[in-house]
């Protein structure tokens, strides 16, 4: 079962937002997101259940409509480690916003980066720039993999999410931002890397073609 201290929501997968001043953007692609019709409950031999304890921020950080657009699940499987998925979604009509890194906000939950890399994940058709990292907190140590999307831009730093934000803002637009981070127990890459990236190729092929435009942005 998923450990109780560790299926991380916290400050790290919120989406905050930011007034733009007096200029009002207009939206770019509004995709929705209705993770019941998107994710599978099953995915070759995990099985989804629910997660024992989801920590969350305070009310007063994150709104009802955030709250809406995440979704949390927990899959087992017989002969591995349980894996953690947290997606989130997010779309402003008059806000720019950003994603929430698992790189910065596992440091803010009390976690240390060990390692962090950016990586073209095998997920996928084409390759999709993303992310793996590991953290340890006490004797707790896991494996994390990661992309984020904001509009057609898959980010891998920072900077690079930052940048897409301000394109968007530049073409009078803001743009929906989609976060998807897998995490398993481990004591190193190579044992769950290979089991992350295998994962998230199957959950990409059984969400079917409205998973991969919420996943993936394509059409």
């Amino acid at each position: 079962m998923p450990d109780r201290r560790t299926v991380l929501l916290g400050g790290c997968l919120g989406l905050f937002g930011a007034a733009a001043g007096a200029v009002r953007l207009r939206p770019g692609t509004d995709i929705g997101f209705d993770p019941a019709s998107v994710l599978p409950q099953q995915v070759d031999d995990w099985r989804a259940v629910a997660p024992e304890e989801v920590i969350l921020p305070s009310p007063d950080q994150l709104t009802d409509r955030v709250y809406d657009e995440m979704a949390i699940k927990a899959f087992v499987h017989p002969d591995q480690p349980p894996i953690t998925l947290v997606m989130a979604y997010g779309r402003r009509q008059d806000y720019t916003f950003q994603l929430h890194r698992p790189e910065i906000c596992y440091v803010a939950s009390g976690f240390e980066v060990l390692d962090v890399q950016e990586q073209d994940l095998p997920i996928a058709a084409s390759p999709v720039p993303g992310n793996i990292m590991l953290a340890e907190r006490g004797s707790r140590r896991e494996a994390v993999l990661y992309w984020t999307r904001i509009g057609e831009v898959f980010a891998q730093s920072l900077w690079e999410q930052r940048l897409a934000v301000a394109r968007g803002v530049s073409r009078w637009r803001v743009d929906e931002g989609v976060l998807l981070r897998l995490s398993m127990p481990a004591t190193g890459y190579d044992s769950a890397i290979p089991v992350l990236s295998d994962f998230a190729r199957r959950l990409i092929a059984l969400s079917g073609p409205r998973g991969r435009q919420v996943l993936l942005g394509q059409t």
